[in-house]
């Protein structure tokens, strides 16, 4: 922090004024959906921080299946940081919706980067600088299609922001890794024809922000709020997940779908949310972990089997990704407003655990507890986040795997977890007491195959071996026996 004495003859006082040294910036790419603006964002995110910045990112997009105004920012810094700001300092307009629905969140002296093939200039607050560039025709020149436009864009960026290329090019070839060789260049040499028409034509003047590179001290990783879920998920030894797509967990479908065989997973796919948390909870049952995930609207199908979960007292693990309601609301938008909902979901009642992470690295982590509070207490545990953490990434520090821990509860039969029967005896008999009565309220687990007689799951109340039972001092004891569980522990 700086300070500044000021001296107003007028006044006949001293005024102290403190200013902020601004050491950050603010880029934006804005356009029609179709023009690859969430690839160019996530480009732009690995140059800088690669360059040795650290980056906070943030996308909106309306809920259309193609077309609406698409928007990404990055808040780029020499310091950690934690949320987007405003105004933006560095304004790439694809088209013309771009500068108009943006010129009025520019900061005093941005940089104004205009696609000229799809836009006109306009009157700018005094100090924000201009540039014009034919985008479309750079790109179509060099054997390009029109939609690479935003890589030519990045190309002239990477210039003015004295970035080296070679991290761009890195980028795109990351970015095409899916593509033929001959696409993959393509795109790098439309952005490199960018990079030297900046040099040619936009060199004059000075840009008060750059990517030159620096040292960053150790390495970062750029992650999103469902990158970490996923992440601590496979690191917790998440073996079934299953989700129907619902902004804004769509991000952890694509990643188990991709990622499911080469991890041990099973990934299904099912047909409505109902499905996918009745196919989670059989897994679950079945002793593997399990989750799916949704949003308020797919969550509200979900909440019968929520209490399935309940009453069975299986382990389940739920992510909720909050966005404005009710009903279908703003799909594409975040929202906080379904706490309470989590919090007393399904009828009647039964405990379950409600986690809010508050940033990415918290993402990662308390997906971890979640497992291990599931199967420490059974029962289910929602993990609350909203589109703005889910889909925004941040450049966090690498994460120390080594201090994940497994809890897996009492299981029977595991090696983890004192017995205090004759394993012979219990074995040749059928006295398994799923739900057994004890002091803290957490009976042992038996996954199906394990006892020689079967033992019974069902959504009805029950006795401590599973079958049904409307005994009203059997109903009395069981709802004290589960909601016992979370008491003094």
């Amino acid at each position: 922090m700086t300070k500044t004495k000021l001296n107003f003859e007028l006044a006949k006082v001293d005024v102290i004024i403190f200013y902020m040294e601004r050491n950050d910036f603010n880029f934006r790419i804005a356009g029609e959906a179709g023009y690859g603006i969430a690839s160019a964002g996530l480009v732009f995110a690995k140059i800088a921080l690669r360059s040795g910045y650290f980056v906070f990112d943030y996308s909106e997009y309306p809920s259309l299946i193609r077309g609406g105004h698409n928007v990404y920012s990055a808040r780029v810094s020499k310091e950690k940081v934690f949320s987007p700001y405003l105004p933006v300092d560095f304004l790439i307009a694809l088209n013309q919706e771009a500068i108009d629905f943006h010129k009025d969140q520019l900061s005093p002296k941005a940089i104004v980067l205009l696609n000229s093939d799809k836009a006109s200039p306009l009157a700018l607050k005094k100090g924000i600088k201009l540039l014009s560039a034919p985008l479309i025709k750079l790109a179509m020149d060099n054997h390009g299609s029109e939609v690479m436009m935003n890589n030519v864009a990045l190309g002239i960026t990477a210039f003015l922001l004295k970035a080296d290329f070679s991290i761009l090019e890195a980028a795109i070839k990351e970015a095409f890794a899916w593509a033929t060789i001959d696409i993959v260049n393509l795109n790098i040499n439309v952005a490199k024809k960018g990079f030297d028409f900046a040099k040619d034509n936009l060199s004059g003047g000075e840009v008060p922000f750059s990517l030159s590179k620096r040292a960053l001290k150790g390495a970062k990783l750029l992650l999103s709020g469902n990158d970490a879920f996923c992440l601590g998920a496979i690191k917790a030894g998440c073996k079934f997940f299953t989700a129907y797509p619902m902004t804004p967990i769509n991000s952890i479908i694509t990643y188990f779908a991709s990622k499911a065989k080469e991890l041990g997973i099973v990934y299904f796919q099912p047909e409505d949310e109902i499905t996918a948390i009745n196919s989670a909870l059989g897994a679950a049952i079945c002793g593997l972990r399990s989750m799916t995930a949704s949003s308020g609207g797919g969550f509200s199908l979900m909440v019968e089997a929520l209490g399935m979960a309940g009453i069975t007292e299986t382990p389940l693990v739920v992510i909720e990704g909050q966005r404005p309601g009710p009903s279908s609301g703003m799909p594409t938008w975040t929202g906080q407003g379904d706490l309470k909902f989590v919090l007393t979901a399904s009828q009647d009642d039964f405990p379950r655990i409600v986690l809010a992470p508050g940033d990415v690295e918290e993402c990662f982590w308390l997906t971890v507890d979640a497992f291990n509070l599931a199967e420490k207490y059974q029962l289910p545990v929602i993990i609350l986040t909203d589109k703005y953490l889910s889909e925004n990434r941040q450049a966090i520090e690498l994460i120390d795997e080594t201090k994940v821990k497994i809890n897996r509860g009492k299981i029977l039969f595991s090696k983890d977890y004192p017995q205090d029967y004759d394993k012979t005896k219990f074995w040749h008999t059928s006295s398994y007491k799923r739900y057994g009565f004890t002091k803290d309220g957490i009976s042992s687990r038996a996954f199906i195959g394990q006892t020689k007689e079967p033992f019974f799951t069902t959504s009805y109340e029950h006795d401590e071996f599973g079958f049904a039972s409307d005994d009203a001092e059997n109903r009395k004891a069981m709802m004290e026996k589960r909601m016992k569980k979370c008491q003094n522990q």
